[in-house]
């Protein structure tokens, strides 16, 4: 009668590099694919700035919101028709104070860097360092979202 050992392993130097391999690696893997994190992909994101139209009576003031990245700054296309409460933040007021029908265009932008995807490689050279190499260099694009505003 034979008998089997359901697992058993011959550790080689080879099997002990790629195991060591492993150990870091699988970890690793575990904590970017599990960490809770947020990331954000700047190819997929876009800035969107809510209300994205309003007709506003001179005089009167509106909430614009920003969404979609972080640390926006925000424009005026016309600064002699309105104002902003502030030129960052996620939130900002636009007070239309001249100019009936007048359309003011209120732009939020937000600078993003695109982290590069980081590969690792396996040990190959025996010297149970995996290695990691960078297949995207970090890039830099400018994300914006705007607002139409007619004043009435």
């Amino acid at each position: 009668m034979r008998h089997t050992i359901p697992f058993v392993a011959v550790m080689t130097k080879r099997n002990l590099s790629l195991g060591a391999a492993a150990l870091f690696i699988l970890p690793l893997v575990g904590v970017l694919l599990f960490s809770g994190c947020e990331t954000e992909s700047v190819t997929q994101t876009d800035i969107q700035v809510e209300p994205n139209y309003v007709g506003l009576p001179v005089g009167q003031s509106v909430t614009l919101t920003a969404s979609g990245w972080n640390n926006y700054r925000w424009e005026l296309g016309n600064e002699e028709i309105g104002l902003l409460s502030a030129r960052t933040g996620r939130r900002v007021v636009y007070t239309a104070i001249r100019g009936r029908g007048n359309t003011q265009i209120v732009t939020a932008t937000a600078d993003a860097v695109e982290t590069p995807v980081v590969e690792i490689l396996p040990d190959l050279d025996g010297t149970n360092a995996p290695a990691a190499r960078s297949s995207v260099p970090e890039t830099s694009v400018r994300l914006h979202g705007s607002a139409r505003i007619i004043h009435q």
